[in-house]
């Protein structure tokens, strides 16, 4: 075997990788719905572990688990490819609306002596045609539901009987099987936090573009749920379209309102809520989240964008656990504990 510091060793390794992101990028329709439907199944974890942990037979604990969830991501796929289909059916109308709402706004900009082209001042078609084309992978993510239940079920049957297998083969005290129930338990409480977090976001966004008139409130709280898995921008990203279509409705005030609202949202969950819950241990590196975005957005498109930094903290916990890429993890976090010290 090659020595890991020299050339052919790490040329392998860069191969290794460009084969592994190829076969990523051509498998990305199998691939997606397995990590969501993985995501899904170590939510499901806990309640399958706590109905066991209260005396219920593992097999009566495994069907009510698997029956909560796959309830769940069925409820949640109808909504998500029902609000979609909506919303993509009225996209050429809005479309029309907030070119006339630009017109108006560049011919303001000229009557005051400024030289301005509508097409380099904002591009509504741009915009709309990417917000469809991302609608399009959503809702085609949504009507992979069935699948990703199926998976899960499956996936559940197979952790009520993992550890027993886990340590059957390596022991009831292995380091490794140690590691890996560490693992499993800092993924679990970090999709669950981010999980509560997103769902507190989206239930937000229903309430506010509900309260304030926007058309299709469901449609943009389940926006503002999937959006926040993405960290510092996510929330962001989510309220744009809102907003448009605030703009478009009702114009520049209410548009003005529901904007204030979801910055509102962002800064009390983002910034005060969510960082003392996660805590240090689950911080990415502004850089990290930024580069980890660009990367998983080229490989899977926007629901790349959506998984990539879950995967990335995921990435982070695995390392960590490791002694010969802990390094890895700490250049991929926020920085030393010390750091923040005062």
């Amino acid at each position: 075997m090659a020595d890991r510091d020299t050339p052919s060793y790490l040329l392998l390794s860069a191969a290794s990788f460009v084969v592994l992101i190829a076969g990523l990028r051509a498998a990305d329709t199998i691939a997606i719905p397995v990590l969501v439907a993985l995501f899904a199944g170590i939510l499901s974890l806990p309640l399958l572990f706590w109905l066991q942990a209260k005396g219920v037979p593992r097999t009566l604990a495994i069907v009510a688990t698997m029956l909560a969830a796959t309830g769940l991501l069925v409820a949640a796929g109808f909504l998500l490819g029902t609000a979609v289909t909506k919303v993509a059916a009225e996209v050429p109308v809005y479309q029309e609306g907030l070119r006339e709402v630009v017109s108006q706004g560049v011919e303001w900009i000229r009557a005051r002596g400024v030289a301005v082209e509508t097409a380099d001042f904002f591009n509504p078609d741009a915009i709309l045609d990417m917000a469809t084309a991302t609608m399009g992978r959503v809702a085609a993510l949504a009507q992979d539901t069935i699948l990703v239940a199926l998976i899960t079920v499956f996936l559940l049957f197979e952790a009520a009987s993992f550890p027993d297998k886990l340590q059957a083969a390596f022991g009831e005290r292995s380091e490794m099987v140690e590691r890996l129930r560490r693992v499993t338990d800092e993924v679990q409480r970090y999709l669950v936090l981010k999980t509560f977090m997103s769902a507190l976001l989206g239930v937000g966004a229903y309430a506010w573009t509900w309260a304030t008139g926007v058309d299709y409130p469901v449609f943009w709280g389940l926006l503002g749920f999937v959006m926040h898995y993405i960290p510092n921008i996510g929330a962001f990203l989510g309220a744009i379209p809102a907003v448009l279509l605030a703009l478009v409705q009702y114009g520049v005030g209410r548009a003005t309102v529901v904007a204030i609202g979801f910055v509102v949202m962002d800064t009390i969950l983002g910034n005060l809520v969510e960082p003392p819950l996660m805590g240090r241990r689950f911080g990415l590196s502004p850089l990290v989240v930024f580069l980890s975005l660009v990367f998983w957005g080229w490989v899977w498109g926007p629901v790349g964008m959506l998984l990539s930094v879950p995967l990335t903290i995921i990435l982070k916990i695995i390392l960590e656990g490791t002694r010969d890429w802990r390094w890895l993890a700490v250049l991929l976090g926020r920085g030393p504990e010390k750091a923040d010290a005062t």
